[in-house]
């Protein structure tokens, strides 16, 4: 079983760090100092089946950055990140709790949140989104309601194409 301990001064995880490493096992503890987490930086570590816990000083989440991680729990994209990169959390369907996106993103990637099958609660797009990409949440489970921002004025093809509600949708006037 490996366990991955992050320490020191640097402030970015870069593009596909710990890309494909299967020993890595249980909960990820991105460190406090962590402002920008790059491209396929923990793709397929499929073996990370615990709990992620994200900074509140990070800013950026790259493209791909967790591709098919297995986490469990809560995804909860802390306030202060502004920028998710397309497909950053692509096929993590083990997250069984709720998604809540800091009101301070302003850019989601297509297909940031596709397949993450088990969300709990509500799913409030924040209101400085005013394009929602392509497949950015299809194929999403969710037991709650769908808020969009009131500034929204484009929803790309497949946005919530298979995605599951089972209470309501909250469409901006």
């Amino acid at each position: 079983n490996g366990k991955l301990t992050l320490n020191g001064k640097f402030t970015t995880i870069e593009e596909s760090t710990f890309s494909g490493c299967s020993s890595l096992t249980g909960d990820l503890n991105i460190p406090a100092q962590i402002t920008s987490i790059g491209k396929s930086a923990f793709r397929t570590c499929s073996k990370l089946t615990g709990n992620l816990h994200l900074p509140s000083c990070l800013k950026t989440i790259g493209i791909d950055a967790f591709f098919q991680c297995k986490f469990t729990g809560d995804l909860l994209i802390p306030e202060g990140v502004t920028t998710m990169g397309s497909q950053a959390f692509l096929s993590c369907s083990g997250f069984n709790g709720p998604l809540l996106i800091a009101s301070t993103v302003t850019s989601i990637g297509s297909g940031a949140f596709s397949g993450v099958s088990k969300v709990i609660g509500e799913l409030k797009i924040p209101n400085g989104i005013t394009i929602i990409e392509k497949q950015t949440f299809s194929n999403v489970g969710c037991n709650g309601k769908l808020t969009l921002p009131s500034e929204l004025f484009s929803i790309g093809s497949f946005a919530f194409q298979s995605t599951k509600f089972n209470c309501q949708l909250n469409l901006p006037i």
